[in-house]
Formats: C-alpha cells, sequence, structure tokens
C-alpha cells in the first residue's frame, strides 16, 4: 500500500505541484527567528496582554477571518495565511455585493459566511504595515488575489498538493515545497507552512479545539454544533453538521473519525518541522491539541 502511495503522490507532484511556488523557501535572508500562529479560538481574547507585549519583538501567522477581529490591527501579523477554497472561488460582483454569490441558492445561510470573508479581505487591503499573503497556488489567479496584487500585498504561494507514502519520500517533497500532508484544518496547513518559512520557534495560540464538548445529538440523531472563534460579537447559532458533498447528515462516529485525522495530522507536521530543527510550543491554555509541548506565552522571552 505504501508504493502505492508513493507512485499516487510523486505522480500529483509532477502533475499539480509548481516548482516556481517554491523560490521564497530558499531566500533566508529575513527570515524570523520566532513565530507565533494566532488560531481563532476563544482563548485568544485571554492573552490580548501578553499578545500585545510580544508583537514588539515577534513575526505572527494569523489564518482565515482574524482580521474581522479586533487585534488584527494591534498585532499587526507578519504573515496572512488561508487555505479554504471559500477565500477565492467568487467574482468581482460577489466582492462589491455577498448577496449575490451563486451559493446562496443552494444555501441561504452561507450569505453571512461570504459576508465575512469580504470584510476579512477588505481589511486586508487597508492595512498598512506590509502583509505576506500566504495563499495555494491554485488561487494564484483569482479575481481577489489580483485584486491583492494591485493593492500592495505581498502574495506567497504554496504548493497544497497532498502528499501520501513513505516518511523519507512525504520530507523529501515537504523540504522542497512541493506539497503538505494532508491537513484537515487550516492550521494543520499553516504549521507546516510556517516550517518552511524558517523560524528557530514556532508558537501556537487560540488553539482551542473545543469542537467536540459542543456537540448535540437531537431526538432524530442528526448532529448539532456551536462554534465559537475569539471575534464573534454575538452568541453564535446552532448548525447542523452536514456533509459538504452530499449535504446530508453526518454521523458521530464520522466527525470523531474527522478529529482523529485532524490531531493524526499535528503529529506528522510536528515531525516534518521538528526535523528541520525547529521547536513547536502549544502556547494555548487549556485547550486539547496534545501533540506539542506546552509553553506559557508568559514565558517567552522577547530576544
Amino acid at each position: 500500500m505504501q508504493f502505492i502511495h508513493n507512485i499516487i503522490t510523486m505522480l500529483k507532484v509532477i502533475y499539480q505541484s509548481k516548482l516556481s511556488s517554491t523560490r521564497w523557501i530558499r531566500k533566508n535572508n529575513t527570515l524570523p527567528k520566532d513565530l507565533i500562529i494566532l488560531g481563532n479560538g476563544p482563548s485568544l481574547s485571554n492573552e490580548i496582554d501578553e499578545l500585545n507585549r510580544l508583537a514588539q519583538t515577534h513575526h505572527m501567522m494569523a489564518v482565515n477571518m482574524f482580521a474581522i477581529g479586533n487585534l488584527f490591527q494591534s498585532l499587526k501579523p507578519s504573515y496572512y495565511f488561508l487555505l479554504d477554497g471559500a477565500f477565492f472561488n467568487f467574482s468581482k460582483e460577489v466582492f462589491e455585493d455577498h448577496s449575490k454569490h451563486p451559493n446562496l441558492k443552494f444555501k441561504p445561510d452561507f450569505e453571512h459566511v461570504q459576508k465575512q470573508i469580504n470584510e476579512t479581505w477588505r481589511t486586508l487591503f487597508d492595512s498598512s504595515w506590509g502583509i505576506h499573503l500566504v495563499i495555494p497556488q491554485l488561487y494564484e489567479h483569482t479575481y481577489i488575489v489580483k485584486e491583492a496584487k494591485k493593492r500592495g500585498l505581498s502574495v506567497m504561494v504554496y504548493n497544497y498538493t497532498v502528499l501520501k507514502g513513505s516518511k523519507g519520500l512525504l520530507s523529501w517533497f515537504y523540504n522542497r515545497g512541493l506539497g503538505l500532508p494532508q491537513s484537515q484544518n487550516v492550521m494543520n496547513a499553516a504549521i507546516a507552512i510556517a516550517g518552511l518559512i524558517g523560524p528557530r520557534k514556532l508558537y501556537l495560540v487560540g488553539f482551542d479545539h473545543t469542537f467536540h464538548l459542543s456537540i448535540k445529538v437531537d431526538e432524530n440523531n442528526q448532529l448539532w454544533n456551536v462554534s465559537s472563534h475569539f471575534y464573534t460579537d454575538k452568541k453564535p447559532l446552532e448548525q447542523r453538521l452536514l456533509n459538504p458533498l452530499t449535504k446530508k447528515s453526518v454521523t458521530l462516529k464520522e466527525t470523531f473519525y474527522n478529529l482523529y485525522k485532524v490531531h493524526r495530522s499535528y503529529e506528522v507536521v510536528r515531525e516534518l518541522v521538528s526535523s528541520r530543527g525547529i521547536s513547536i510550543y502549544n502556547a494555548t491554555k487549556g485547550g486539547f491539541v496534545d501533540a506539542f509541548e506546552r509553553k506559557l506565552l508568559s514565558e517567552v522571552n522577547n530576544d
């Protein structure tokens, strides 16, 4: 089976990855010594003082909709990491009016999501401190990325070709920026790419991963969940958990299997990044990510 995965991975890299997307990996003259990755878990709101202290001396990487929160302007992250195609697959018309997204015909509640996506991009466009926008090469030529380049944002492109197979093959392709291990969420991929940016240490904040604590099963065996992020200004509504492809309710077994894959991916990424001589610390108070050594933000020095 591993031999088959090796062959499939090599073919995927040949046909999907672009060597030109990896040039920034070899430019190590401006790499940060330490990098703090900002997850969007609600615990981030409890670390404002420490984050503001460290923002004076440490580079930071934000993800997804961090920009719409009240910490974006004060922390001024150097890197902004995106993975989900929803941040890219829309037209100028939709960017100007989120209610015109064609997905709304089938998923009316997506209007709120697209509104936040548009707000995220507008905030990024208004930033003034030189953000590096880090995106999959698949979306490099979309309307919104072209617009970002026009607005002066620096764009760093990475290959999100899913790598499977032997450790040696996975490591060889990963270290050359030709692909990433399977990422079940944006944080898996953000850590992997941060490892290629090449800091001395990585600190993870806002990695709550409390999803499983708010799962509910109703009388019809349908699963519901309340997601919570630090930037949420209103009490989030319960949402039914659906398979994105079939639109059918997912089972508890499927849900916990996906959570297993999330945490397994952290272990794989830890091995790859650590092999590059980079230390990874989980600086999230509480939370359920147990793949990394713990360290409090108050213990991080300004050096």
